[in-house]
């Protein structure tokens, strides 16, 4: 018995930092990448509405409830495995 579960682009990879380049609209970073968990995913991002954000051309905010998947990849878990995002 297993699960097939969508594979989230992870923020520590190469390949994925190509990806978090293009919504920041900025250079892709040049730092080493260790494909650590802990640093977390590539989120989907909003213009954030304030008076203040308005005038300061529009700050964005991460939406934590929707990363990107990547669909190229699929994680498979078996019925023991557990997996948890600590800080």
């Amino acid at each position: 018995m297993r699960a097939r579960s969508p594979w989230y682009l992870q923020a520590d990879s190469t390949e994925d930092q190509h990806k978090e380049a293009e919504l920041t609209r900025s250079e892709a970073a040049i730092t080493p990448t260790y494909g650590r968990l802990r640093q977390g995913f590539v989120y989907k991002r909003v213009p954030h509405s304030t008076l203040k954000s308005i005038a300061n051309s529009a700050d964005t905010e991460d939406l934590y409830d929707q990363s990107y998947n990547d669909r190229a990849r699929v994680r498979v878990a078996g019925p023991f495995t557990a997996e948890s995002l600590s800080t």
